[in-house]
């Protein structure tokens, strides 16, 4: 027998849905997302819901409800990156497109910052990155943190807002 799994999603009134086909268009005033889902999801909307059926046991159903679900609370609310920089003359410079950032390297690092994602810089040292996709948001802050990671003996380098950097102390001999 087959399991016919069903999941329904709230839509907030800010968020326009039109669907063609396969085709998901989200719209907010966050900007406009488009996804393709799997031809074994039937998709049907409501007046304020949107449900998704899956036929044949699919394996990447959780998978699609949840990226769905991820999208639609970025439209609405958004998603925030905040990092710290810690280190004396660790500064970024925003660009038109780009991140200008100096780490203590003898050249200037420029990172490309994409067109989904705002940026703000506080005081040359907090940057807080705004996007409505959690996945892209996640990864432009991990790549931005690869630069400079924390080092744990000395406690600089990029951080997350909050994250603590235990530092290792040396035994004494």
């Amino acid at each position: 027998m087959s399991k016919i799994l069903v999941k329904v999603l709230f839509i907030p009134k800010k968020i326009n849905i039109y669907i063609r086909n396969k085709e998901i268009l989200l719209s907010s005033d966050f900007g406009n997302i488009k996804i393709e889902m799997p031809k074994n999801l039937a998709i049907k909307k409501n007046e304020s819901f949107i449900s998704l059926k899956a036929m044949n046991r699919e394996e990447n159903f959780g998978t699609w409800y949840q990226l769905l679900k991820n999208v639609i609370h970025g439209l609405s609310r958004g998603y925030v990156s905040r990092l710290l920089l810690k280190g004396v003359g660790y500064k970024v410079f925003p660009k038109e497109e780009n991140l200008e950032m100096k780490l203590g390297y003898s050249h200037i690092i420029n990172f490309p910052i994409e067109k989904d994602i705002k940026l703000e810089v506080y005081k040359n040292t907090i940057i807080n990155l705004k996007s409505p996709l959690k996945d892209k948001l996640g990864s432009i802050s991990a790549r931005m943190r690869s630069k400079r990671e924390p080092d744990s003996y000395k406690g600089k380098g990029i951080l997350y807002k909050g994250e603590k950097v235990s530092l290792k102390i040396g035994k004494k001999a």
